[in-house]
């Protein structure tokens, strides 16, 4: 175990050298770079880091996700997701509730809690982690006494929660769109 764990500890700080250099490459393929890692799984050894108790590889894995949350913020908004749905979480998602844990009735931990015939089946591949991305870094914002990760952890769930605010010419086409489709009404009347 302790080399597998040498190893991830090398994939990492890898990770992190790989995130500097491409900063420097131009914004399409930086983009295109960053949603590619995250598309390819880097989350789950970002996520493993997270949790490790040595704080170098914490820093780094927060350095490493703080870059992915700059340039691809829906991409890893996206695996928290998926992370919620494959953990049987509710994720707000038509059911009204809100992603608070496993056991939440509806979910699908808690369906197989009262029902062993609704449990996933045993072949199926589980997620590698008990909780999503998101969850850790609540735990670690809750449990963590160094300012210095506490202010890396609140930028990072403050840019993963941040929704950007619609462009005012996108509001201004909408309302024309919406003139247009309403008809002639109220300017015939006024003339």
């Amino acid at each position: 175990p302790s080399n597998v764990d040498d190893r991830k500890r090398e994939v990492i700080l890898l990770i992190q050298q790989l995130c500097a250099m491409g900063k420097n490459v131009q914004l399409p393929a930086r983009i295109n770079l960053f949603r590619i890692l995250v598309d390819r799984g880097i989350l789950y050894a970002v996520q493993w880091a997270l949790t490790q108790h040595e704080k170098h590889l914490v820093f780094t894995a927060g350095e490493i996700l703080t870059v992915l949350l700059e340039h691809g913020t829906v991409a890893i908004r996206n695996h928290v997701l998926v992370q919620a749905m494959a953990l049987g979480q509710p994720t707000g998602q038509g059911d009204g509730q809100a992603a608070i844990g496993p056991q939440w009735p509806g979910s699908a931990a808690a369906a197989a809690a009262t029902d062993p015939a609704k449990a996933p089946p045993k072949n199926v591949m589980q997620p590698p982690f008990k909780e999503t991305l998101a969850q850790v870094l609540c735990r670690m914002l809750a449990n963590s006494q160094d300012l210095a990760l506490q202010n890396l952890i609140t930028d990072s769930l403050r840019l993963l929660a941040d929704v950007p605010p619609p462009e005012p010419m996108a509001e201004q086409q909408q309302q024309q769109q919406q003139q247009q489709q309403a008809g002639p009404g109220p300017k015939l009347i006024n003339r």
